[in-house]
Parts: structure tokens; C-alpha cells; sequence
């Protein structure tokens, strides 16, 4: 089921630790996407700790970068 872009997220209270934890533990780095016909795209790769959580060609990290943008501009409750 896809999460209805009108209607913010609610995170449980009881994974407020774990989310802060997470976050703090979280980063990004540049990087290298090899491609299926064998040549590279530069990338910006997430992590958590160690662990590669996404590898990201540029324009959708910049897409990405953008809606977190948005999203600290506007307040939850709206939406």
C-alpha cells in the first residue's frame, strides 16, 4: 500500500530512541554506480554505520535532497 502524500508519517513513540539513534548514525559520501554496460556515473551512496542503504545517481539525489528540503519547510500538520 502506498502511503497517501497528503497525510504525514506518524513515527511510534516507542522507536523515538531507535529513529534518533538511526539518524545520528546515518551520512552520505560520493561514489561510483557501475552501469549494466560496464561504464560508471558518479552516485552519492547513504549509509548507516558501515551498511550502504541506497546508491543514488545524481539527479535523484539532488531530487531527494530537494523534498527533504520541502519537507522541513512545512509543517507536518499540513500536509
Amino acid at each position: 500500500m502506498t502511503p497517501r502524500r497528503d497525510t504525514p508519517f506518524r513515527a511510534r513513540p516507542e522507536r523515538y530512541w531507535m529513529n534518533i539513534d538511526g539518524a545520528h548514525r546515518t551520512y552520505s559520501r560520493p561514489g561510483v554506480q557501475e552501469k549494466a554496460d560496464g561504464t560508471e556515473e558518479p552516485a552519492i551512496l547513504i549509509f548507516r554505520d558501515r551498511h550502504v542503504l541506497s546508491v543514488l545517481p545524481i539527479e535523484d539525489a539532488i531530487r531527494l535532497s530537494n523534498e527533504i528540503i520541502d519537507a522541513t519547510e512545512r509543517p507536518a500538520t499540513n500536509g
